[in-house]
């Protein structure tokens, strides 16, 4: 989908602008994947630069890692950053994008490439004639782990009712040059769908019969808790689902889930951080941006083990930079890490640091709303109007009517709605504020995983209640 481009001369190798030669030179502005790409050995990617003058360039690249490489391949060229915004936006309605580094978008893409080539399978005509040449000539991916490809190196092709003539053609043609039984074909079908699944199908059909079922299965499971498997597990989870949903029924349910996802009426933007969250102008400070860019990718390289040795220390680093409030919110964030790590339940010093750093940013919207969080799990004295949230009709007015927020203030929002949630024990409303993220935000559930398995235990703990 080449669109129109606002200076034509900029394909042209006899312009100022050398196209193939120098569009690659740009600098990175980010790189972009959808959050589920390993699993679904589908990979959309984006690698965005940046013009000197603020416009955008970009190339998206459609690979499928299971056998047909770099599948399709989009660009436009020299746009405004609102026209940018704007494409984003519109693919995320399709994907849940999340930020990646250049080597391993790289590395996606043409470890995808190398397997479909191999296949005897060309990429398409697109990348051939001008995406690639967005991609560096070089790429450093050593420190990376291979991208598998197909299926224990065989070639996998899904086939469904929408591609059946294609996907066909292209079993005949593997079939013909590396043998039949080296092909995987498969028909798609739910199994491969990893959308949360609806409500409906947790609802009985045969409701006596059913519930009679699942009360004697659940039962059977609980008998021995200390020594349930862990499929057992997965299984009580399930029951407790289905034996949750049915007490309360379909349309109450519905109804408060309704109401939850009406409220997130907010997207969220990945690129750069908003000031918002740094808790100062990067416009006024480009300086104090590279510096959080450089600690970013420190704090990266040890979570991945790629550099043991340069292990960050967060005391340093807010006595070193303590003009940039990020710090302190990224050590409040370590502090509670390490607390889950020992096993610990003493928040104290959690809190009382918060509260030091508080004073040296009265007005840095991240740390009072950590600071809220703790307040509602201990009934303390507000320093947020947190009631605002609770009671707003929707999530942006909590942003000053922003509708794109980083997932970082995401984040925070479904937690202070969760503290809050439990101290009112309103099951329903959690569960709903799990069931949005799951479906809206799935990209933040690496980082909320601890309210997704509360959110299980409080449902395993209404139905002991109830039916044991």
């Amino acid at each position: 989908m080449p669109s129109k481009k606002d200076d034509k001369s900029l394909t042209k190798t006899n312009s100022k602008f050398d196209f193939r030669k120098q569009i690659r030179e740009l600098p990175l502005l980010e790189c972009l994947i959808n959050h589920d790409w390993e699993l679904s050995k589908v990979a959309e990617i984006i690698i965005a630069r940046k013009h000197h003058e603020g416009h955008i360039s970009y190339a998206s690249y459609l690979v499928d890692l299971l056998c047909m490489g770099i599948k399709d391949s989009t660009f436009d060229i020299n746009i405004t950053a609102s026209s940018y915004k704007k494409y984003k936006k519109e693919l995320k309605s399709q994907f849940s994008l999340v930020p990646i580094d250049y080597p391993l978008a790289h590395h996606i893409i043409f470890s995808g490439y190398a397997f479909a080539i191999d296949l005897g399978i060309e990429p398409c005509s697109v990348f051939v004639e001008t995406t690639q040449f967005l991609l560096n000539r070089e790429n450093d991916s050593s420190h990376i782990p291979p991208i598998e490809c197909g299926e224990n190196g065989l070639p996998v092709i899904l086939r469904d009712e929408e591609n059946f003539d294609e996907t066909t053609d292209l079993y005949n043609f593997l079939c013909t040059t590396i043998g039949k039984e080296k092909v995987i074909i498969r028909e798609i079908d739910d199994d491969y769908n990893d959308e949360p699944a609806p409500l409906e199908d947790f609802i009985y059909i045969n409701p006596e019969e059913e519930l009679k079922r699942d009360i004697t299965r659940y039962r059977e499971i609980s008998k021995n808790p200390n020594n349930i498997q862990a499929e057992e597990s997965f299984e009580l989870f399930d029951i407790a689902d289905r034996l949750f949903y049915n007490y309360y029924g379909y349309e109450v349910v519905n109804d408060v889930r309704n109401k939850i996802f009406d409220f997130f009426d907010i997207d969220t933007i990945d690129t750069e951080l908003p000031d918002e969250v740094l808790g100062f102008s990067a416009s006024l400070y480009p300086s104090w941006v590279s510096v959080v860019d450089d600690i970013l990718t420190r704090i990266e390289a040890n979570e991945q083990n790629t550099d043991p040795d340069n292990k960050l220390d967060y005391d340093a680093l807010i006595k070193n930079h303590p003009q940039i409030p990020f710090f302190k919110y990224l050590y409040i964030r370590e502090m509670e890490f390490d607390k889950m790590e020992k096993g610990s339940t003493d928040d104290q010093p959690i809190m009382d640091r918060i509260d030091e750093f508080i004073a040296q940013n009265p007005t840095y919207a991240l740390l009072k709303t950590l600071r809220e969080i703790y307040n509602i799990r201990y009934s303390k004295s507000s320093v947020l109007a947190w009631q605002k949230i609770i009671t707003s009709q929707k999530a942006s007015t909590v942003f000053n009517d922003r509708e794109l927020i980083h997932p970082t203030e995401l984040i925070l929002l479904v937690t202070i709605l969760f503290e809050y949630y439990v101290t009112q024990e309103d099951r329903l409303a959690i569960d709903s504020l799990i069931a949005c993220v799951e479906s809206d935000f799935p990209y933040t559930i690496d980082y909320i995983g601890h309210l997704l398995m509360a959110n299980n235990i409080f449902k395993v703990h209404f139905c002991n209640a109830k039916y044991l």
